[in-house]
């Protein structure tokens, strides 16, 4: 008898005929690899992204972190990090600065821009221009 995906059954056996079905029928009923539930066994991993990858395109899967951590040159003032679409990636903590920081959560497919701009902290006198960081994001399962 085949126990497809969805489907219920009651029965009471014996302790061996449990642990038969548990090491055969089990992963049917999961669905194999293409499951809910077998996806959600995947680990969640940490993107840690810098100055250095401005301009860079970066895949996240739901759940993972982009760690983003900008920094100089010296007299420069970071703002916050901000994300274009936030359905997709949620902004969890930052701050701006000399050294801006965000930490983001991938929580929907989807595309998103993550940005910062860096100002010089003695404009306008010293006529230095302003810095843009800015990286691509696409969610995927």
């Amino acid at each position: 008898m085949r126990i497809r995906p969805g489907r219920f059954v009651t029965a009471t056996v014996a302790m061996s005929a449990v642990l038969t079905l548990s090491a055969c029928v089990l992963p049917d009923l999961l669905g194999g690899a293409n499951s809910a539930l077998a996806s959600t066994a995947r680990s969640t991993h940490t993107i840690n992204v810098t100055n250095a990858d401005n301009g860079r395109s970066f895949r996240l899967h739901l759940n993972d972190r982009l760690v983003l951590t900008l920094a100089g040159p010296a007299r420069y003032v970071w703002t916050m990090p901000f994300a274009s679409n936030t359905a997709v990636l949620k902004r969890t903590s930052g701050n701006s600065g000399s050294t801006a920081t965000a930490t983001f959560l991938a929580v929907k497919k989807g595309v998103s821009t993550v940005s910062a701009a860096g100002n010089p902290s003695c404009r306008p006198a010293c006529m230095a221009p302003s810095r843009l960081f800015r990286i691509a994001v696409t969610v995927v399962h």
